[in-house]
């Protein structure tokens, strides 16, 4: 046995970041890799279309309701209060189409938008160490 507890054992201590799955770089906007969407604390959150909706990119939750399993978001346009529509959640989670809080056209456009740049939980490497054993040598 090499002393280190199952999880990391393969990796001597280390396990894949949950953060960037192991890439050691993040998505677009440099957030994890799925959107935060809390049908608790959506309403108020502020989403960036990747792709113009309605003529517009930035909009405001202001309400959400549930129909059998789905759940949708009705999103406001800031510029153009007029602007109403409702959104499946699950459309709200793929960072393909959406993103969590207002970006900029060169934020956007910019390259590290792209890839989101390198992953701060774990430098980029796409390993952290273990939260079983702390990367320790312990007895099994």
């Amino acid at each position: 046995m090499d002393g280190f507890c199952r999880a990391c054992r393969p990796r001597l201590g280390l396990v894949t970041c949950a953060d960037c799955e192991g890439g050691g770089v993040l998505s677009r906007a440099g957030y994890a890799r799925s959107n935060p969407v809390s049908l608790n604390r959506i309403v108020g959150s502020k989403w960036t279309a990747m792709e113009r909706t309605f003529g517009w990119r930035h909009y405001r939750a202001v309400s959400c309701k549930r129909e059998g399993t789905a759940s949708f978001v009705e999103l406001v346009s800031t510029c153009d209060p007029s602007v109403r529509f409702f959104v499946n959640s699950a459309n709200l989670k793929d960072r393909s189409r959406w993103l969590c809080g207002w970006l900029e056209r060169e934020e956007l456009r910019a390259p590290e938008a792209a890839g989101g740049g390198s992953c701060r939980a774990c430098s980029g490497s796409g390993s952290v160490k273990c939260p079983g054993c702390a990367g320790k040598v312990v007895n099994i």
